[in-house]
């Protein structure tokens, strides 16, 4: 994995040594996790916190394997504030934390990578 030093460490500069101003609290590969089928079973249970599996007979492929998590709709879907009929997976935040508040800044890195956009509506992202 990738972890970018961002805010930078006290004293400033890029030079080593200096220790991180901050805390990293969960950190998954997909890449490295063991292959699960979220359309046989909705829910896996990695590095601790659960994974829940959405729309999920909206997929043709939706799925941990070798390469990552994987997801392909089916069908044209929609996620649009209260319609939001594309596959997903989600987990909660609160989840992946432990002992913070809400005075807590809590920042997210996240590798994405998305195939096969191909159409002017054709989408992929990320919501959190």
């Amino acid at each position: 994995t990738v972890t970018r030093i961002w805010p930078p460490p006290r004293g400033g500069g890029g030079g080593g040594g200096a220790t991180a101003l901050w805390d990293v609290e969960y950190e998954i590969d997909f890449t490295a996790q063991v292959a699960h089928d979220f359309t046989v079973t909705p829910t896996v249970s990695l590095g601790g916190v659960t994974w829940t599996a959405a729309n999920t007979a909206n997929a043709t492929t939706f799925e941990i394997d070798g390469t990552g998590l994987r997801i392909t709709p089916n069908t044209v879907g929609y996620w649009w504030r209260q319609f939001q009929t594309l596959p997903f997976v989600s987990a909660p935040l609160a989840s992946m934390m432990t002992g913070y508040s809400d005075r807590d800044t809590v920042a997210l890195q996240i590798n994405l990578e998305c195939t096969t956009v191909a159409d002017n509506w054709d989408a992929c992202g990320l919501a959190i």
